[in-house]
């Protein structure tokens, strides 16, 4: 196929009365029959009575004509390697910490997997889309598939609670009792955790620990807080919270279960996807004998 490159010259310093009388047709037809069927560009004729140049067409060398692209091989995929669920729960056994199991309590072999969200809200998360019983069945559904792949490792339900939730404003709404009982008993039935989390909002951390702390007389209750929302924006800006507070939020929970004599260790969860959610995180302490700090 031939392949026609125009190039186009101007007509420079000349009046258009100057162009030889010639029929560009003759021309056309006279170089297209000297190019034998080669790639043709654009270029002006030798003009003898000194004229403009006129655009004529003349053949390309085949070397500079570009081929196609070669169509890429298609490799096919190797078929993946059969799932070996022995391996993959050995994986899980071995990647287990030896903090974790020498720590006692729940992490000592047991994966924690929560629902989360508030039991009044169908928008914030999955404990509020269903009623207790049929969520407590989907989430025994998912800790069964868990515990199927993870070898000797146990699993423990959870029902994470937003205990207190941030407004526009940055106060907080805490959760009725009747119905965060109504959770708390139900999971203490079942063999479920129940974590309560408090979102800060322009509140302090020392003081949404104290606002939880009796529940953990429940010995299935342990406690969290959301860095996110301490703050007096909230929506607007990332809130953050400091190492201090984080290990006075842990001092508090372990002299609340000393002086009551409640039993340990309990899990405190902090959340945490930005870097300035923690400040001047690697002074957090996690040597508290009566909290696991979950991070």
């Amino acid at each position: 196929m031939a392949v026609l490159l125009v190039v186009a010259v101007p007509l420079v310093g000349a009046e258009f009365e100057h162009v030889p009388d010639v029929d560009p047709g003759d021309l056309l037809t006279e170089r297209l029959t000297e190019s034998s069927g080669t790639g043709m560009t654009a270029g002006p004729a030798p003009d003898p009575a000194g004229a403009s140049p006129t655009i004529l067409i003349e053949p390309v060398p085949a070397d500079v004509i570009p081929s196609p692209p070669a169509e890429p091989a298609i490799v096919p995929r190797p078929a993946p390697a059969p799932f070996d669920a022995a391996a993959f729960g050995a994986e899980v056994e071995a990647r287990w910490s030896a903090h974790a199991r020498g720590a006692g309590g729940v992490i000592a072999d047991r994966q924690v997997i929560a629902y989360y969200g508030h039991p009044n809200s169908r928008r914030m998360g999955i404990l509020g889309e269903n009623d207790i019983e049929v969520m407590a069945e989907q989430l025994f559904a998912l800790a069964a598939r868990f515990d199927a792949l993870n070898g000797s490792i146990g699993v423990a339900p959870a029902f994470h609670i937003i205990f207190a939730t941030v407004w526009e404003d940055a106060n907080v709404g805490i959760i009725g009792e009747a119905r965060l009982r109504e959770f708390i008993d139900y999971a203490a039935e079942h063999g479920i955790l129940v974590f309560l989390d408090h979102q800060i909002g322009k509140g302090t951390v020392e003081g949404a620990i104290r606002r939880m702390l009796p529940y953990l007389r429940y010995p299935h209750v342990h406690l969290a807080f959301d860095p996110e929302w301490a703050t007096t924006e909230p929506g607007k800006v990332i809130g953050s919270v400091t190492a201090e507070e984080v290990n006075l939020a842990q001092q508090m929970m372990q002299d609340y279960l000393t002086a009551h004599n409640l039993p340990g260790p309990r899990m405190l969860v902090v959340h945490q996807f930005n870097w300035r959610m923690i400040e001047n995180r690697e002074r957090v302490r996690a040597d508290y004998p009566m909290v696991q700090l979950i991070h």
